[in-house]
């Protein structure tokens, strides 16, 4: 990084200014908003941008300044809708999937049917980490581009 990065040139990037809330990002889901969303603070900057194919599983990414204004640090976290829906759909299967499952107790074959769940709600898991980790690499590869960043890759 030859220069300095400002919180002025990351908050330039934001097409439609929104705060980092769950009512934000559902009604970004909601109306397929794909605009460059994000919000500036005091020494930091958030952005986000929703991708029809990730649905609510979309990266937030924190920018961090310190008191010059020149960029420190870069975090990402999965957005507050993102978790709420992820974890709504994993409550709703994990509740179905057992009561099907104590209603089969008696059935020799219960743990033939509880490892299949099992298995199932892991593959949910990892098919949601899996879009999740994608699209943020994807779009970290968009936002490190817009600002003339290079990606360090950690070990």
């Amino acid at each position: 990084m030859a220069e300095e990065i400002t919180q002025k040139e990351v908050a330039a990037l934001i097409t439609l200014e929104k705060p980092d809330t769950f009512r934000a990002h559902f009604l970004c889901f909601l109306f397929k908003n794909k605009k460059l969303h994000g919000s500036s603070k005091e020494r930091e900057v958030r952005l986000w941008q929703h991708n029809s194919w990730t649905a609510s599983l979309y990266a937030v990414f924190i920018f961090k300044f310190d008191r010059k204004n020149h960029l420190i640090d870069i975090k990402t976290k999965l957005n507050i809708f993102g978790k709420t829906f992820f974890m709504g759909v994993f409550s709703i299967l994990f509740v179905f999937f057992s009561w099907k499952l104590f209603s089969l107790y008696k059935n020799e074959r219960f743990w033939l049917y509880t490892s299949i769940v099992g298995v199932f709600m892991i593959l949910y898991v990892l098919f949601c980490k899996a879009v999740y980790e994608g699209e943020k690499r994807i779009q970290r590869k968009v936002f490190f581009e817009k600002l003339d960043l290079e990606i360090i890759e950690e070990s």
